[in-house]
C-alpha cells in the first residue's frame, strides 16, 4: 500500500538562502496544508511575531488561556514571547500561510524603513487586534514572496522586503 503524506508543507528559515541573510527580520515562512487534523503544541518565538493567513478551513488557537478561532480570509497573530498552540493540541485541516519575523521595536531601520514610516509600522503592529478579516488578495504577495525567495538572485532580497511590507501591511 502506498503511504500518502495528510499534509503539504513548504518552509523557508532565514539563512537557507546566501542571498538572503541581510534581511534579518525575516526569520520563518511557509505554507501548510493539512487533511487531516495534526499536532502542534505549544511554543512561541522568542522575540519575533507570528502571523498566520488562513486560506481555507478554520483553526483555533489558544494564547494566554483564551481561544481565538480563525476561518478562511481571517489572520491571526502573537506577539513576541507569547506561548500559543492550537486547540487542544491540535489544528483542524486547513491550508495557511505563515510568517515569524522580528519587530521594528527600538531599531533605526527595519525593511528597509526609516524614522516617521518605521514607527507608524510599530505603532499600527501595537495596536493589531488578536484576529483580523484581511483582503483575500493577501494570498498575492505570499505566493510571491515563496517565488522570490526560490528564484534568488540579485532583485532577490528587494523583492523578499517587499513583499512581506506588503503581506504585514494588508
Amino acid at each position: 500500500m502506498k503511504n500518502v503524506s495528510k499534509r503539504a508543507r513548504w518552509t523557508y528559515y532565514r539563512g537557507d538562502r546566501p542571498e538572503l541573510l541581510g534581511i534579518k527580520e525575516l526569520e520563518l515562512v511557509g505554507c501548510d496544508r493539512f487533511a487531516e487534523a495534526a499536532g502542534l503544541a505549544f511554543h512561541d518565538h522568542g522575540s519575533c511575531y507570528e502571523i498566520v493567513y488562513m486560506e481555507n478551513g478554520k483553526a483555533t488557537w489558544e494564547v494566554g488561556g483564551e481561544l481565538h478561532t480563525t476561518s478562511a480570509g481571517q489572520m491571526f497573530h502573537t506577539r513576541p514571547n507569547e506561548s500559543h498552540r492550537a486547540s487542544m493540541n491540535f489544528i483542524d485541516p486547513c491550508a495557511i500561510w505563515w510568517m515569524v519575523f522580528a519587530g521594528p521595536e527600538g531599531k533605526d531601520s527595519w525593511l528597509g524603513l526609516s524614522g516617521a514610516e518605521l514607527r507608524e509600522v510599530e505603532e499600527r503592529l501595537g495596536r493589531l487586534p488578536r484576529t483580523v478579516t484581511v483582503d483575500p488578495q493577501i494570498l498575492s504577495p505570499f505566493r510571491k514572496l515563496r517565488l522570490a525567495i526560490a528564484s534568488g538572485g540579485a532583485l532577490a532580497p528587494v523583492l523578499v522586503r517587499h513583499y512581506t511590507l506588503d503581506i504585514l501591511l494588508h
